[in-house]
């Protein structure tokens, strides 16, 4: 029964593993903002000093700088500390990002 139970950690810690580290080194590649920020130049641009995942489909960032504009307005976010959740439907279904449960500290 032990072995079972250590065998299970160590499978929980290696999944762990194998979505903490490239996801977070992806989150801090300057090529992530940079494709990020070629979907669709003329709608939005993010900017961020640093961003990370605890778990899948929540990402925390610092330092977020966001510009954007739709058809009648444009509009630009500046906060010290922002953290998101995306819906995965979407995303799998029509490519789409969907944020929900976005918390925004130091806004301006």
């Amino acid at each position: 029964m032990r072995t079972l139970s250590m065998r299970s950690v160590v499978a929980l810690l290696a999944l762990a593993a194998l979505y903490l580290v490239p996801v977070n080194l992806a989150l801090n590649l300057p090529a992530t903002r940079a494709y990020l920020n070629r979907i669709a130049p003329e709608r939005f641009a993010l900017e961020w000093t640093r961003a990370w995942s605890w778990y899948p489909l929540r990402v925390e960032l610092r330092g977020l700088a966001a510009d954007g504009q739709t058809a009648t307005e444009q509009w630009q976010l500046d906060a010290g500390r922002a953290a998101a959740s995306v819906s995965l439907l979407p995303l799998l279904r029509d490519g789409v990002i969907r944020v929900h449960d976005l918390d925004l500290v130091d806004l301006d």
